[in-house]
């Protein structure tokens, strides 16, 4: 079942920035990253973001493995985020790493080795149980790049959580 909500392709949509989707996906553009009784909070980038239903892209190109929920493009920052939604479900942090990934696998062979500036994994969660702690030093590789999977309650803002994690990275200003 897919875990995105899938509408018809928007005009223009084919490009994030100078990265082209292949058209044989654009049935795979969603409105939404949302499932499992979790979501990722879009608020105010409705023209600037486009998500994909990576279970429609594993079917479309007949792959097979584990992969991740969705994939959401952000044009103007030219940022990918492959997003794994748990919505009170446990899972082994093996399983949900594998899941995630093949999402960064499945991205990087959709833009075939076009520029994307930056690349998030993302795993949101809801219920009590906050997975920071397991997945404390799990990593999961985009062209050859560690990347530190990020963890975020459901319903999160997607400029939020990148945000923080852009504050982590920079140096600190005197």
């Amino acid at each position: 079942m897919s875990t995105a909500t899938r509408t018809t392709r928007r005009s223009g949509w084919s490009t994030l920035a100078r990265v082209d989707i292949p058209a044989n996906v654009e049935t795979c553009v969603c409105t939404e990253c949302e499932g499992s009784g979790c979501h990722v909070d879009l608020a105010g980038l409705a023209r600037d973001v486009d998500v994909l239903d990576m279970d429609c892209v594993k079917r479309v190109n007949r792959t097979t493995g584990r992969i991740c929920d969705c994939a959401i493009l952000w044009r103007s920052r030219r940022l990918v985020a492959a997003t794994e939604l748990k919505g009170g479900q446990d899972i082994s942090i093996q399983r949900l790493v594998e899941q995630i990934q093949g999402g960064c696998n499945a991205i990087s062979d959709l833009l075939n080795g076009q520029t994307v500036e930056d690349f998030y994994p993302i795993r949101m969660y809801s219920g009590k149980r906050d997975p920071r702690r397991a997945l404390q030093g799990k990593r999961v590789m985009f062209r050859g790049q560690p990347r530190r999977v990020m963890v975020a309650p459901c319903g999160s803002r997607l400029s939020t959580i990148v945000g923080e994690s852009i504050r982590k990275r920079s140096p600190k200003r005197r």
